[in-house]
């Protein structure tokens, strides 16, 4: 039976890096960003797009072997909405396939019990340390004229978007996993990947399985605030401070 799988979390907190490291498991295909869950009605040509053109899709369709021209064509042919365009992720990705699913953007946090109460649907959730999360949306960034809605100019606006995401998150979860859910901590995800694709494993209900190429799993360098943002903590909210510690940071 095929199974389905939605990765979320906020901006900067590794979900696509994560995407990646479970796309090294050939019985795992997941998508960036076309918003498969919440997608009741045919694909649009937005969509479409991005599964051929954007990068994250294009790295991940070309690991997988996929003939994207056919998919597209059944794609369209079959007018296939969410639901329908991951089963055919499956049909497409090869016969090892079993799981398949979207990482979900930060918006589609508030859509947590809508996705999991969907059949055989469950939902990693990466949560990482608010403070590099906060540098990382205020650094100055290589590319000019990025427009990314959480760019942030000043440490309140930036505290703020990782507070909104860790509030849905502790609400959904109380910091627990559940048979639905599945918490996992960005940092810890970095230091051991082969413990954390085990863990995924087991989650999903698939044989465990050493996948070889995780080892090449690089995620960004955390704990760089305290160099390059020395005064981050000067500005912090109460509230920043009581998400650090109920996931788990030390303050």
């Amino acid at each position: 039976m095929l199974k389905y799988l939605a990765v979320a979390g906020a901006p900067r907190t590794g979900t696509s890096a994560m995407k990646n490291l479970l796309s090294f498991d050939d019985r795992i295909y997941i998508t960036h960003e076309i918003g498969s869950f919440t997608t009741s009605g045919p694909l649009s040509a937005h969509q479409i797009n991005k599964f051929v053109k954007g990068p994250n899709n294009r790295r991940t369709n070309n690991r997988k072997g996929v003939d994207v021209k056919e998919l597209v064509a059944e794609i369209k042919r079959t007018k296939a909405n969410g639901e329908k365009f991951m089963q055919l992720l499956a049909k497409w990705g090869g016969s090892d396939v079993q799981v398949v699913g979207d990482k979900e953007p930060l918006p589609y946090l508030h859509a947590i019990d809508r996705i999991i109460n969907q059949p055989n649907t469950k939902i990693i959730i990466l949560v990482r340390d608010g403070r590099d999360t906060v540098y990382a949306y205020t650094r100055p960034r290589k590319t000019k004229g990025s427009k990314a809605w959480w760019r942030a100019d000043n440490l309140v606006r930036a505290q703020q978007i990782w507070i909104d995401a860790m509030r849905v998150v502790w609400d959904k979860t109380g910091g627990q996993n559940s048979d639905k859910i599945l918490l996992a901590r960005y940092e810890e995800v970095g230091a051991d990947p082969d413990k954390f694709m085990n863990s995924v494993q087991e989650f999903m209900g698939i044989e465990p399985r050493i996948i070889p190429n995780a080892k090449y799993f690089k995620p960004t360098r955390s704990g760089e605030w305290p160099e390059k943002m020395p005064h981050l903590m000067d500005a912090a909210t109460l509230e920043f401070i009581q998400y650090l510690e109920f996931f788990g940071y030390e303050v």
